[in-house]
């Protein structure tokens, strides 16, 4: 069940809300393999913001850095599916230099929300940012073209790690299946 500002909800009703979107990538580190988080919004300088996390409910305090350019709309559904949606980034920014080049995104979970502003006084909206999506990162490509560079991350769900099976559920006849392999002939547990 998603959780919305009541603040954030009567703006947008009336049409006077601006959001922007925050990311929250858990990085790995190339050389140490240690999770090393990277934060990256929609907005024009650094800034500490107040946000719910997605997988465990706290509310904590996280630096987030310029250099995300936008968000593809992400469709909120009953049931388990599986949403993906695509994050385009600025390439030329210190944060998402860190989290693409530096360390390792590919595969990592993220967590993003939108957070509101009053488009009157540009102030943001009171309460935390409204919780967008959590998920994991499936790809992350850096295109150039003409000279122009784009990096997108296409994202999906935490539904997705539903549809993983697991080694040990593995039968003979499903090895067999490729290319004969018999290495679970004699294996107690199907």
């Amino acid at each position: 069940m998603r959780t919305v500002n009541a603040a954030a909800q009567a703006l947008r009703e009336r049409g006077e809300i601006k959001e922007v979107p925050l990311i929250w990538i858990r990085c790995v580190d190339r050389e140490t393999g240690e999770v090393k988080p990277v934060g990256i919004w929609g907005g024009v300088e650094a800034e500490d913001i107040q946000v719910a996390d997605l997988v465990t409910g706290e509310q904590r305090t996280r630096q987030f850095y310029p250099g995300l350019s936008g968000v593809d709309d992400v469709v909120h559904e009953m049931g388990i599916v599986i949403r993906a949606t695509s994050v385009q980034f600025s390439p030329h920014d210190a944060a998402v230099q860190i989290a693409f080049r530096e360390r390792e995104p590919r595969g990592v979970q993220v967590q993003i929300w939108k957070r509101a502003y009053d488009r009157e006084t540009q102030r943001p909206v009171a309460g935390l940012p409204e919780a967008w999506l959590s998920g994991y990162i499936n790809e992350a490509p850096l295109t150039m073209q003409a000279g122009e560079a784009t990096l997108s991350a296409d994202i999906v769900s935490t539904a997705r790690m539903l549809t993983i099976t697991s080694a040990r559920r593995k039968s003979d006849e499903a090895q067999r299946r490729r290319g004969g392999d018999r290495a679970r002939r004699y294996k107690a547990t199907a």
